[in-house]
């Protein structure tokens, strides 16, 4: 674990570098042409423990993207891709995963000031629901339970340390990089034991106010010249870890559901934890979507595949976004020799 943190305590450092010494705009103006889809998540002041941007970074970043970038739809990408049309260097794509509400109150007025497209994509299970994920769930009785650890019995007695905020965060972390690839039956058990052991209940008014609401997606439809909806399957689930037919069921009905409630066509799709491979792929063609998106890091070209284009996730750090719109080949190698060390350890 020590080893790790160091390894990538160095490639932060070296980005740091990078961007400071000058060197990042210097790499911008030589670098391969390619559109850069963003992805974001929440949009809030609560930042941890996963992906969140400040309302006022948002707001910084999407400043930056109207003076420095143009912003297209990723309609328009994957129309262009389609017909072999090469777009202008400096093209960005904004989406959303999953749904959350604070697309609506905080991100919506800012990109509508801007007149920004952007895609959402639902995870429709939750919308209109009053339901949470199940890891925003496990993060909220985390972040508030008194606990100073647990021992899970049902995933090998393994045990987890929640003394203060940065140990708390590390085990909703781990927790959840372990319970994305546990089959469903396995994830709903431990759950329920850490349910038992954490003793605390989700407020109804947190519940209410964590994903949009169909309303909410309706009265963003009507601006149909910024906004456009995507599917993110009904349950969020991990398409690789459930069966064929699962899959195309989460797959097909996230997409009749979007439509049936806008009246509009959906188009694209994401997948939920970027998990998918060559047969989930095909099932997301046979139902009739012209593109979808992974966490792959990298830009898009005339070359890439309509169903695994790249993305670039957005954190709360403002240099660290402008880094990667002007490094992405550079963060790409950096990013190949960070894994390639993992493997060897």
């Amino acid at each position: 674990m020590i080893g790790k943190k160091i390894k990538l305590l160095v490639i932060k450092l070296l980005e740091f570098i990078i961007y400071y010494s000058g060197c990042a705009f210097l790499l911008s103006l030589i670098s391969k042409k390619g559109v850069i889809i963003l992805t974001y998540h929440r949009v809030n002041n609560d930042t941890e423990p996963f992906s969140a941007v400040s309302l006022k970074n948002f707001e910084k970043q999407i400043e930056y993207l109207a003076h420095k970038k143009r912003i297209i739809s990723l309609e328009e990408l994957i129309t262009n891709i389609q017909k072999g049309i090469e777009l202008p260097k400096g093209c960005v794509v904004i989406t959303f995963d999953d749904g959350y509400k604070n697309n609506y109150t905080n991100a919506y007025p800012i990109l509508k000031k801007y007149n920004m497209p952007f895609t959402i994509f639902l995870a429709t299970d939750y919308i209109g629901s009053n339901k949470l994920t199940w890891h925003d769930e496990l993060a909220y009785k985390i972040k508030k339970s008194n606990c100073k650890s647990i021992v899970l019995r049902t995933n090998n007695s393994k045990r987890y340390n929640m003394r203060n905020e940065k140990e708390k965060i590390n085990t909703i972390d781990n927790l959840f990089r372990f319970l994305i690839d546990c089959s469903t039956e396995k994830r709903k058990e431990i759950l329920s034991e850490l349910n038992d052991k954490l003793k605390v209940e989700v407020p109804k008014q947190v519940v209410e106010n964590t994903m949009l609401s169909w309303e909410d997606v309706k009265e963003m439809t009507v601006d149909g010249n910024i906004s456009s909806f995507g599917a993110h399957t009904c349950s969020h689930c991990n398409l690789t870890s459930v069966s064929l037919e699962d899959a195309r069921k989460e797959i097909a009905e996230s997409k009749h559901i979007i439509e049936k409630e806008i009246g509009k066509e959906v188009k694209f799709f994401s997948y939920p934890y970027g998990r998918y491979n060559e047969r989930i792929k095909q099932i997301v063609k046979e139902n009739g979507f012209v593109g979808a998106v992974t966490i792959n890091y990298g830009e898009n070209g005339l070359e890439s595949d309509l169903f695994a284009l790249k993305r670039i996730g957005v954190n709360d750090s403002l240099w660290m976004f402008k880094y990667n719109l002007m490094c992405v080949d550079v963060e790409e190698w950096l990013q190949n020799i960070y894994y390639k060390m993992f493997k060897k350890r």
